[in-house]
This record gives structure tokens, sequence and C-alpha cells, in this order.
């Protein structure tokens, strides 16, 4: 018997083990999918995928549609007697469209301000939902995300009786969708043609005025011969703070260093012009490639160096960056300088006529003017009518004692150049040579 003072122990509860679960499982194997299965969840796959590219697509359009940069022509309002010719609303918007994007991409600035299309160009179809359409859909998101779609509206009209050509008029307006309509200047012209090119530059020059001024200003030969129409537009978008005023001051300052019969003070003017867009954007290369350019003309050859070395570090690829360099090299007497210069740009453009008449100039410094004959013959087959390499190789023949050619070559120049300053000095070099 235990003590009174003790107590029985509590008795041991016994300690229960959870049933030990098998390491494998006991259950008969799945079976392997059959071919008819797997072909069923490839099937699937790809099905949930070209969904999924579908949406994808019709999102990444909408998107494109609703804040595409372009501008709509709607139909052009017509007279009866213009429709009797063949005309139709739809059409004249479509000429001037078509004529709008030949100016843009021929004027081939860095950027168009926008694309140009019209109604017809315009794909819609009907929704489930009364009164909508694909295309009212996206300009409501339009508005809602502040995108207003740009439209010009007009009409031909006929002031006054009888109507025909000679009295049809054309009247444009201009919506941005957030101001109030602009009212472009009254077109007249001798034809519905050509009032139609007239309507079509005078869109460009509202939404892209940059390609219009370079579409002007045409080529170095004069494509289009409307150089003073073009820095008319330059001069608008410099008044108007254009964002792409920096073009227009390049442009504004090229029609002076152009002419080859730039003065001292054309010279400045052009350089003050330049100034002022390296000024707008320190990185515009072309501006200190022109710069340069002018400061070679007055003879500031080592000024010409500080500015062309800046446009090369812009402007590695640009033949006429190392054309001007060798000019000015040629011009400081360092002829290995020039050299160099003038065959780098000569591996990127090796048919430029102008490199070719810089080479051929630099090479009858140098005194070896039977290798500058050979690059300044080079340079009139790319352009039989550069008047300067002819004068240079009047300084080259002469330089051989072939008098014969050289008079040739000097009177070609003064055929190209019949307003040459140094007319008299040429004749003059011209009399010596026959006697």
């Amino acid at each position: 018997m235990p003590d009174g003072d003790e107590k029985p122990s509590a008795p041991r509860s016994k300690l229960k083990m959870a049933p030990r679960l098998p390491l494998r499982a006991t259950s008969a194997p799945t079976p392997s999918p059959t071919l008819g299965q797997r072909l069923d969840d490839l099937r699937k796959v790809i099905i949930n995928g070209l969904f999924l590219c579908v949406i994808g697509l019709v999102i990444f359009t909408i998107g494109k549609l609703i804040t595409s940069d372009e501008m709509v022509i709607d139909p052009i309002g017509l007279p009866k007697n213009i429709r009797d010719l063949g005309y139709t609303e739809d059409a004249a918007a479509l000429m001037m469209a078509e004529r709008a994007a030949a100016i843009i991409r021929e004027g081939e600035s860095e950027k168009a301000a926008m694309a140009v299309k019209t109604r017809l160009d315009e794909t819609d179809f009907e929704l489930p939902v009364a009164n909508f359409s694909a295309k009212s859909v996206i300009q409501l998101l339009r508005r809602a995300l502040g995108l207003p779609q740009p439209r010009l509206v007009g009409d031909f009209v006929c002031p006054s009786e009888p109507c025909n050509s000679n009295t049809l008029e054309l009247r444009l307006r201009f919506l941005d969708g957030k101001n109030p309509p602009r009212i472009l200047p009254t077109i007249k012209g001798p034809s519905p043609d050509s009032l139609i090119d007239s309507g079509a530059e005078a869109l460009v020059r509202v939404t892209d005025p940059l390609s219009l001024a370079l579409y002007y200003y045409g080529d170095s030969l004069g494509k289009h011969d409307r150089r003073g129409d073009s820095l008319v537009v330059a001069e608008e978008m410099i008044a108007q703070s254009h964002p792409q005023s920096t073009t227009a001051y390049n442009i504004l300052g090229i029609e002076l260093i152009d002419r080859p019969e730039a003065d001292e003070a054309e010279l400045n003017t052009a350089m003050a012009y330049f100034q002022k867009a390296v000024e707008l954007d320190q990185s515009f290369g072309l501006a200190y490639v022109n710069w340069g350019l002018a400061l070679n003309k007055l003879g500031q050859h080592e000024k010409a160096l500080e500015k062309l070395d800046k446009a090369a570090a812009l402007l590695p690829g640009t033949p006429s960056v190392w054309q001007n360099l060798g000019v000015a090299h040629t011009g400081l007497q360092h002829w290995q300088e020039a050299e160099e210069s003038l065959t780098r740009g000569l591996s990127l453009s090796p048919s430029d006529p102008s490199l070719l008449n810089a080479y051929g100039l630099l090479l009858v410094n140098k005194g070896e003017p039977a290798a500058a004959i050979v690059k300044l013959n080079q340079a009139l087959e790319s352009r039989p009518e550069f008047a300067f390499a002819q004068f240079n190789l009047g300084q080259a023949y002469a330089a051989t004692g072939d008098k014969e050619k050289a008079i040739n070559a000097y009177s070609e120049y003064l055929r190209l150049q019949p307003t040459a300053s140094d007319r008299q000095d040429v004749e003059t070099i011209i009399a010596g040579l026959r006697q």
C-alpha cells in the first residue's frame, strides 16, 4: 500500500501513430494519352494562340488609328458644270491628297508632319449597335484622349457668271479639332487641276511647311525653280517659331552662299542664319557644314576648320563635311590633311563632282597638274555643266603647258558663268595664253 502522503501517478496515455502512407501509389498507373488526345491538345493550343494574336492585332490597329498623326480631306464641293466635266467630289479630294503626299515625299524632310488621306481611304464597317460604326467609335476615342483629327474641307465656287475655268475659285478651311476653323487664302487658277495642285500646296503649307519649303527649293540644279517661294515659307516658319525653324534658318543661309557671286555682306548674313540655327539646336550638323563653307569662301580657313570639325563629329557619314574640310586644309596648304579628308569623302561618294573638283584643286595647288586633270575630268563626267571644275581644269592644263586645252576650259567656264565677277581676269589669262 502506498503511504498516505503519496498520490497515485497518472496513468500513461498510449501514443497513437498515424498510419504510415505507402511510399508509392498503389493505384493502377494512368494510361498514356493517345495520339488523338495529343492532337486535340495541340489544336487547342493553336486556336488559343491564334485568338490571342487576333485580339492583339485588333488592339494594335485601334491604337494606331487612334494615335495616328494624319489629316483627312473631305470631299470637295463642285458646281454642276465642273461635275459635267467628269470630276467628282471624292475624286477631287483624292487628287489633292495624292498631290500633297507627292510634295511631302519630294521635299524629303526628315520627318513629315502628318500623312494625308481622304474619305475613300478610311476603312469603315458597321457595328451591331444603332448609329455606330468603327469610324465613329475611333473618333469618339480620339476626342476622349484629346487627339482630334485635323480635316480639310472646301468647295469649288464661281463667284460670278458664267461659271467656267476663268472664274472658278477654290476655297478651303482647315479644322484642327481644337481651334476655330482657319480659312485659307482663296485660290485661283486657269483650270480645276491647277486649283487642286495649288490647294495641295496650301494644305502642306499649313500641316508641314518644312516639306513645302524643301520642295520649292528643289535640288542644287533648281529642279523646281521656286526658291523665292521657299524663302517665303522659311521666313513664315521663323516668324511663327515653328519647331523646325532650325532648318528654315539653314535654307535662308544656303540661298545666300549658293549664289556664285555672293559678296562678303551676303556671306556674313548667311553665317548669322547658321549661327541662329545652331543656337536653336547645337546638334544640327548641317548648319556647321554650311557655316564652314561660308568661311572657306571668305578665305577664313582656320575658322572654317573649327566649324567643320564640329560638323565631322556630328555627321561623319556626310560627304560634304569632308569636302569642305579638304578645301579648308588646301587653303592652309595642309596637303596631307586635305588629301585624307577628300579621300574619306570620296570613299562615301566616289562620283561626287564637288569632291572630285576639290581633289583636283588640291592637286593643282600641290603642283600635280596631270593627276588634277584626271580628277577634274571625272567631275565633269558627273556634272558636265560644272563651271568651277572647268576653271580648275584650265589651271591644270595651263600648268602642263597645253595652252589650247587651257583656253578651251577657261572659255567654257565663261560660257557657263556669263556674269562671273572674275570675267575680266579670266579673259586676260586667255589672252596671255594665246600670245
